[in-house]
């Protein structure tokens, strides 16, 4: 017994463990381990040590979250609202306050400092909990190897029919992965050619927008260009799929730049990038629009009040520009996310050699011109219990797509029907306060593009 109190005393006395925070990211961020932890050493002269977590699915760690699993975590907007009561209150420390001001008051990057703030400020939540830290923009992968010509529209898409005999797989395999797995994957393909409309938003715009679109959707289904598989695959499946050479085009997200270039695809093949696809016949807009959500960082409310200031300076660390810019210069040439800076996006920064290698990976060109007109998407509000409000237009439309059910039940009218009483009851007709705009984003979390 005596033995055991002795090394309890040596253990917690005279050899004190060194202090450790618990860092919950999404699986895909894994390569970024011992870049994140260099840069933090760079940054910082402490003797933190991070016990890094990670899952799968953003659901799962965000549930970590609430059981008082994680000091530290990654957050999507989408997860935001859902989860803001297990996050910690920064916005009442002043020194955050000065941050996130400095931040936004920034020349050059404050602007788009502003908007991702402004993304999480939804539902009443005025007040910040999380710091900005990736932007994920929606982008079309395709592959160079097998077809030379991008789509612009989605009528060029569904003239892809004619390349069916010269692909090697079979055409029950999808030709464009657009991750229809879920309602909110469904969503983002849906309303991604909504909102790349630059007219009002209004009821009737949003009511043609949808049925256009549905109608674009049935046809792809019809013409097996997006199939019935199509429709349960994830993100990680449809990357693997892409990078098997068993789709053309992949609707998908910049921060799975990394796993299509490196993680899974071999180096004989290309791929390349561009603009997500949209419906250029109804559209006042001349070219597609880039859809760009938020990836952020918070402190996890059930952090023990000796680890509060670290988890803090850990989270605030992470989000600032010098952080990012130590990961894109980084030797080791395995940083592809896109900073919340788009200073940093510069390929022309003649003083920086390592800035242009990065440049080089994740072509520069391309994100600076999607920033130049894109749209910030409020996916705060959206979450999984809003969605099955949803339900029943939702399951329309896939009998619709399916032809499932009867001639009735399968129609487009049927299926839009379901979605003009959800506007009607919603009282969604007037557009010229905030609050019935922050009832709009709940569908199409678009508010940045009504300014």
């Amino acid at each position: 017994m005596k033995r055991i109190i002795i090394f309890f005393i040596l253990e917690f006395i005279i050899f004190p463990k060194i202090f450790g925070l618990n860092l919950c990211f999404p699986e895909k961020y894994k390569k970024y381990e011992s870049a994140f932890s260099k840069a933090y050493a760079q940054m910082i002269e402490n003797k933190t040590q991070f016990e890094y977590k990670y899952y799968e699915n953003m659901e799962d760690y965000i549930k970590s979250l609430s059981l008082y699993k994680c000091d530290v975590a990654m957050i999507e907007p989408a997860l935001y609202d859902q989860y803001y009561e297990y996050m910690y209150k920064i916005y009442k420390l002043q020194n955050v306050n000065e941050t996130l001001t400095n931040r936004m008051n920034d020349a050059t990057d404050g602007p788009i400092y502003t908007e991702l703030l402004k993304d999480l400020q939804v539902n009443d939540r005025y007040e910040i909990q999380a710091f900005p830290l990736f932007l994920d923009y929606g982008i079309l992968y395709y592959r160079e190897d097998l077809v030379k010509n991008p789509p612009e529209k989605w009528n060029d898409l569904i003239s892809v029919d004619e390349f069916k005999d010269n692909i090697s797989y079979q055409v029950s395999n999808t030709i464009y992965v657009g991750q229809f797995n879920e309602y909110i994957e469904f969503f983002y393909n849906l309303f991604d050619n909504v909102l790349n409309t630059k007219d009002k938003l209004t009821n009737n715009v949003i009511e043609r927008e949808t049925k256009d679109t549905l109608k674009i959707f049935k046809d792809l289904f019809d013409k097996e260009i997006i199939d019935e598989y199509a429709w349960h695959l994830n993100s990680n499946d449809g990357v693997s799929r892409f990078n098997e050479g068993k789709a053309l085009y992949m609707r998908n997200w910049s921060s799975y730049l990394y796993n299509v270039t490196v993680a899974y695809k071999d180096k004989s093949e290309k791929f390349k990038v561009t603009k997500v696809l949209y419906n250029g016949e109804s559209k006042t807009a001349n070219q597609s629009r880039a859809i760009n959500k938020g990836i952020y960082i918070c402190v996890a409310n059930s952090i023990k009040e000796e680890n509060l200031n670290e988890a803090i300076l850990v989270a605030e660390t992470f989000s600032s520009k010098e952080f990012m810019k130590l990961l894109i210069e980084d030797e080791s040439n395995i940083f592809y996310d896109i900073p919340a800076y788009h200073s940093l996006i510069n390929k022309n920064d003649e003083n920086n050699v390592k800035n242009k290698k990065y440049c080089e990976r994740i072509n520069c060109d391309f994100f600076r011109e999607l920033a130049e007109d894109h749209i910030i998407a409020t996916y705060s509000v959206f979450h999984r219990k809003d969605l099955y409000r949803l339900s029943d237009f939702f399951e329309k439309a896939i009998s619709f797509f399916k032809d499932s059910g009867d001639e009735k039940d399968a129609s487009l009218d049927s299926t839009m029907k379901e979605f003009t009483e959800y506007l009607e009851s919603n009282a969604l007709s007037r557009f010229n306060s905030l609050s019935n705009i922050l009832k709009l984003i709940l569908i199409f979390a678009v508010y940045a593009i009504l300014v």
